[in-house]
């Protein structure tokens, strides 16, 4: 995404693959999240600065793993990146499963946060 690399990006996808992206919105198939990530790098009036932080990888098995990792997305008018006219912020939760010996997204959610973390570490309330 921040070399906006369409093909790198979908290549990750497995065929099944489902997107809810950051407003709520359901995309279900590899070609729906293709569309949609080619609305984003193809919008002919804005174009953004994307950064995501170190992702943190939670294994659940050989063959099955959540990504957490936090991106910022600041999108601005085509020509002139230091007119920031949206600001989004927010948290990746991916479902990786390895299949024929690749790994692949098979889900995506995606949402907003009130700040952007470099890592995602666990939170303790009152110590515990």
């Amino acid at each position: 995404m921040i070399e906006k690399d369409i093909d790198t990006v979908m290549s990750q996808f497995s065929d099944d693959a489902t997107w809810i992206n950051s407003q709520g919105y359901y995309f279900e198939g590899k070609q729906n999240v293709l569309e949609f990530h080619s609305m984003l790098a193809g919008n002919n009036l804005l174009g953004y600065l994307y950064q995501a932080g170190e992702p943190r990888i939670r294994l659940i098995d050989s063959s099955n793993a959540i990504v957490y990792y936090s991106w910022k997305m600041f999108w601005y008018q085509k020509g002139d990146p230091s007119d920031i006219t949206k600001k989004e912020i927010g948290l990746m939760t991916l479902t990786a499963q390895k299949r024929q010996g690749n790994w692949h997204w098979i889900a995506v959610t995606n949402q907003y946060t009130p700040d952007f973390y470099e890592e995602i570490n666990p939170v303790t309330i009152d110590g515990h």
